[in-house]
């Protein structure tokens, strides 16, 4: 039974591709089920035919009239959803989606396939090659699928709604919104519709490259085909004609909204009501600046990214069972800031600045020369890059919140951020403090002064850039709540406007820091300094003088030595570093 059963030709009963022989032997033999190469759904054994099956279909139907082929043709969604009988694969979680008319998802594919052909053909033509000539790569798939990615929130061009089967353009609108809708309501769900781009994209390149002139094909592939050979598609004008418009509903701010209401909800309902929508620490109630904080970090499992859109009820579950408590921005900034909470009796130390470079320095090392990771973590320069933040904002901004003047370094320096005064965007905008910490102090005041930045608080930046407040359900924020609200928005926007930033004499510290690029010139100082002390210079002992990691150092003594100014001898253990004549003349430029 097996070997004529092997010796039929047979494909796929969905899409007619064609199986090698030891697939089906493998079909037949373990009872398991495969994934086609053509159109990716899962095959088992009542899912192949043979290909004389196929032919003598097909000749029926040409056979057969006009209306009588019309009237017995079947729903190719109805065809897939009996194929596949689970959820596993995403293109039958589109497919099989039972919130929407079979007539919508089938004309949905044809929509789709006419864009993807559009951009299949302006694609050749902008290359200059056959599409029969060229195989489907990975780029050409995801570049063309990347073409129809807008439909997850786009309205489609009228021109790419003609002809549709048993539905009108503003019926299948209807439906495209509701789908969109749904794709930006779940994660998930948009995962899988992105796959059934990747999918339907595949396929239609696989149609118009081999399959174009080809006849007797299965319905499905036929009646994609017929309809992109009557689509009319030109080189010319028309194809600069943009396929998608911008909606008036923005699903992006619907989304956010969600979130938020789902996010006041658990802050009100949390632990039975215990905190009443404040902060567990400091009890302010400013609902909008509050996030979650798990109080072990070895139970946490779930986060508010992954979990904003979610059942908020369960949500608040999983939060209790994890020990998440409310804290807002302020709080929770501090709580986050490990190595500021270990080393904050020197970072904050009273009169600090007041001593010199070298004393301050030789204040940092004693601190941490026992720590017994302090080489691997680099804590030396974190700490000074605290201290950095620590000195402009007492320089530049009196060392406190500019918006609401209640947050102080002292009082909670994690806390206290930049804001662009002038309304640029902190994302468009290239100035981050994880980029310009690494400066001198004196290069970052002159930044912050040139980008006209500010500093606030958490709770006060995330009140500046709150707009969702009208949006939110009266049921969470009450109208007297939004007047408060919209009070202490208006003071912060005025003390930010009132606040005079002007170009100060800044003094460093902290002393010169190197630019980036020419840290070599720290470590040619650093191994000047261990010379003058007549001790042998080694890898280890020139890591721990800058305060870094043997790493690091081995990739920066490896630059001085290109660079012709160390020289290494010995091996292994036994190496030590002395300067060369170049080194030392380099030395006394310095």
């Amino acid at each position: 039974m097996i070997e004529n059963q092997k010796s039929l030709s047979n494909s796929c009963k969905y899409c007619g591709w064609e199986f090698q022989n030891d697939i089906i032997q493998k079909i037949i033999e373990e009872q398991e089920s495969v994934v086609c190469e053509f159109c990716g759904i899962e095959i088992n054994i009542s899912s192949i035919r043979p290909r004389e099956r196929i032919i003598k279909e097909n000749y029926e139907k040409t056979s057969n009239s006009k209306d009588k082929v019309e009237k017995k043709k079947k729903s190719i969604v109805k065809s897939i959803s009996k194929l596949i009988k689970t959820k596993k694969y995403s293109v039958n979680v589109i497919l099989g989606d039972k919130d929407f008319p079979k007539i919508f998802k089938e004309n949905l594919i044809v929509v789709i396939s006419r864009l993807i052909y559009k951009y299949i053909r302006e694609w050749e033509k902008v290359n200059d090659v056959n599409i029969r000539q060229v195989g489907l790569t990975q780029t050409i798939l995801i570049t063309l699928a990347k073409n129809v990615k807008p439909i997850i929130d786009k309205r489609i061009h009228n021109s790419k709604l003609a002809n549709l089967h048993k539905i009108t353009p503003e019926e299948f609108e209807e439906w495209l919104k509701l789908l969109q809708k749904k794709i930006h309501s779940t994660q998930e769900y948009r995962k899988h519709f992105l796959n059934y781009l990747l999918w339907l994209t595949k396929l239609v390149f696989r149609l118009v490259s081999d399959m174009w002139e080809m006849k007797n094909l299965p319905k499905f592939q036929a009646t994609i085909i017929k309809d992109l050979k009557n689509y009319p598609w030109y080189g010319g004008h028309e194809s600069s004609i943009d396929e998608f418009e911008p909606r008036e509903n923005n699903f992006k701010r619907n989304n956010s909204v969600k979130s938020f209401n789902n996010k006041f909800k658990i802050i009100n309902n949390i632990y039975q009501g215990k905190y009443k929508g404040t902060c567990a620490h400091c009890n302010i109630k400013l609902l909008h600046t509050i996030d979650f904080h798990h109080t072990d970090s070895t139970l946490k499992e779930n986060t508010w990214k992954k979990r904003n859109n979610k059942d908020w009820k369960e949500t608040m579950e999983l939060f209790e069972k994890e020990k998440v408590i409310p804290l807002c921005g302020n709080c929770h900034s501090r709580e986050q800031v490990k190595l500021f909470n270990n080393y904050k009796d020197i970072i904050l130390r009273k009169n600090l600045f007041e001593k010199t470079e070298e004393q301050i320095d030789e204040l940092i090392y004693n601190k941490v020369k026992d720590h017994e990771s302090h080489y691997n973590r680099n804590i030396k320069f974190r700490i000074t890059e605290w201290l950095k933040k620590r000195s402009v904002i007492e320089q530049l901004y009196d060392g406190k919140c500019i918006g609401c003047g209640k947050i102080t370094v002292k009082k909670n320096l994690p806390a206290l951020q930049f804001h662009h005064r002038s309304g640029k965007k902190e994302a468009d905008s290239k100035l981050k403090w994880h980029k310009i910490k690494r400066y001198d102090i004196k290069t970052i005041c002159n930044e912050l002064i040139k980008e006209d930045c500010v500093c606030l608080c958490v709770n006060c930046h995330k009140t500046i850039h709150f707009k969702n407040i009208e949006s939110i359900a009266t049921e969470l924020f009450s109208s007297d709540y939004k007047r408060r609200i919209k009070i202490y928005k208006h003071e912060i926007q005025q003390n930010i406007q009132n606040f005079d930033l002007k170009p100060i004499v800044i003094i460093n510290p902290l002393g010169k820091e190197f630019e980036y690029g020419d840290v070599w010139k720290k470590y040619l100082l650093h191994i000047f300094e261990l010379s003058k002390e007549g001790k042998k210079i080694k890898t280890l002992n020139l890591a721990e003088s800058v305060g870094v990691n043997s790493r690091n150092t081995r990739k920066n003594i490896q630059d001085l030595v290109n660079k012709g100014l160390i020289t290494i001898e010995g091996v292994h253990n036994n190496r030590t570093i002395s300067l060369t004549e170049k080194g030392k003349k380099e030395l006394e430029k310095m």
